[in-house]
């Protein structure tokens, strides 16, 4: 994956504002982000998966389409071998955003295709493999 964040990105339309202490006395920023935590979300980073890559893959930056439209856009995309799909981030406005969602990307050359969003992480999100005895541990043998 790529750089989901720039710097027209906020903690809290990534669902990152639990990284941010806004109780500290001061910190640079600060007063930015209190007024953009005062303002309604217009867009917010989501996970996606690509309907139907048969048409093509989007790029980083490639345009979300809601009728006609601009509503957000590609963040991060790779091709997931353990998923054996591709999967993707994206800035998307709020009425998109909800799980489930089927949205459209415009690719090279004018073309669109299918995406859905889907929760997030896209592998593993219980941590059950994290937390599985590791192979020693199985077998009786020394790692």
């Amino acid at each position: 994956m790529s750089q989901d964040t720039d710097g027209l990105t906020n903690p809290f339309q990534a669902g990152m504002q639990w990284a941010v202490r806004m109780d500290k006395p001061f910190f640079v920023g600060q007063r930015s982000l209190r007024i953009l935590a005062a303002q309604p979300l217009s867009q917010v980073l989501v996970g996606f998966v690509l309907a139907d890559d048969a048409a093509g893959v989007p790029k980083e930056c490639h345009l979300v389409i809601r009728a006609g439209e601009l509503g957000g856009r590609v963040t991060s995309i790779a091709h997931s071998p353990i998923l054996k799909r591709v999967i993707g981030m994206a800035l998307l406005e709020l009425a998109l955003a909800a799980q489930g969602n089927a949205f459209r990307i415009r690719i090279d050359g004018g073309v669109e295709v299918g995406a859905v969003v889907t929760a997030l992480p896209f592998y593993d999100p219980a941590g059950e493999r994290q937390r599985a005895p590791s192979i020693a541990d199985r077998t009786g043998a020394v790692a």
